[in-house]
Order: structure tokens, then sequence, then C-alpha cells
């Protein structure tokens, strides 16, 4: 069997815009909380779930993580990256990426538009 990646869990010192930077990517963030654990937001990402928490003193905010992001508007997404001032130009040789962005918390994203054989 094949191991697989269940979900990704970043802390972030700012969680709320963290969410809306990673909201302006297409990736529907929910608020959730199991129990008595602590308030984050999720989605789910193929077979992959992407929770953000709110760093703590315990659990500091991630750092130096690269989350490469797929998207099927690609127009949609590039008009809104650049409403928000965030739009910044991938590679000229690299037709497929979009975008390398930072995150509020520092991580780097690159965001590629999905491959038309693949749609």
């Amino acid at each position: 069997m094949t191991a697989s990646i269940s979900f990704i869990a970043p802390y972030a010192e700012d969680l709320e815009a963290t969410a809306d930077f990673y909201r302006t990517l297409d990736l529907p963030l929910t608020r959730e909380q199991h129990g008595d654990g602590p308030v984050h937001y999720s989605t789910p990402i193929g077979n992959t779930v992407l929770e953000l928490f709110q760093a703590t003193k315990d659990k500091p905010k991630t750092l130096g993580l690269t989350i490469g992001v797929t998207v099927n508007d690609a127009e949609g997404v590039i008009e809104r990256l650049k409403a928000a001032g965030l739009s910044e130009p991938g590679s000229q040789n690299d037709t497929k990426t979009l975008a390398h962005l930072i995150d509020p918390e520092g991580n780097q994203v690159i965001v590629e538009k999905l491959s038309e054989t693949l749609v």
C-alpha cells in the first residue's frame, strides 16, 4: 500500500488574515472546532485536508513551508490576487505557474493552473 498525506496543519500568528489569503486562492476554508479542541479553519484538497490553527506559545507559527496550489479558475484567481495586491507573475518560461506568493505568515505559495489535459 502506498502512503498518503491525510492532513497538513500549519500554525499562524494571524489566523484570520491567513485564512482570507487562502480563500483568495479558491480554497473554501470553513471554521471548525472538534469538541473542546481549538477553533481552526479547514478545507479538503483532494485526499488531503488543509487545517489552519492559531499559533500559541506552545505551538509557534509554522516556518519555511512551501505550498503548491492548483486552481481551476485561473482568470478569476488572478483577478482576485490583483485586487488584493498579491499578484506576482510566474516564471516567463513556465505557462503553468500563475504566481509566486508569500502568505501572511511568510510561507511560500506557488499557484498553478490546472492542466487542460487533467480537466
